[in-house]
């Protein structure tokens, strides 16, 4: 399944978007980044403070994982996603 995640740092902004580095560090040392799962890297928008990135994992725990790992200084959304070509096949074959 592929996951688009949505976030933006928590005020204060300046001293969580330091605590997100850190907790970015540590989850590498630990070998929990989602790596090779990244589908399409983090992007940031131009207007706003706000990031996104799509990951791909068969495992759920794995999103939940990082959401608790950053809840305490992101708001964030991940929104489970599917290619247009099989939703509209899915229409198609109904």
């Amino acid at each position: 399944m592929k996951y688009l995640i949505m976030f933006e740092p928590r005020e204060p902004i300046e001293e969580n978007v330091r605590k997100g580095f850190e907790i970015e560090n540590e989850r590498r040392s630990k070998g929990i980044t989602f790596g090779d799962e990244t589908v399409f890297p983090e992007h940031q928008f131009l207007s706003e403070n706000k990031r996104f990135m799509i990951v791909e994992t068969d495992d759920p725990m794995r999103i939940a994982k990082w959401e608790v790992d950053y809840m305490g200084v992101l708001k964030y959304k991940v929104i489970p996603i599917i290619e247009s070509r099989k939703m509209n096949e899915l229409y198609i074959d109904r």
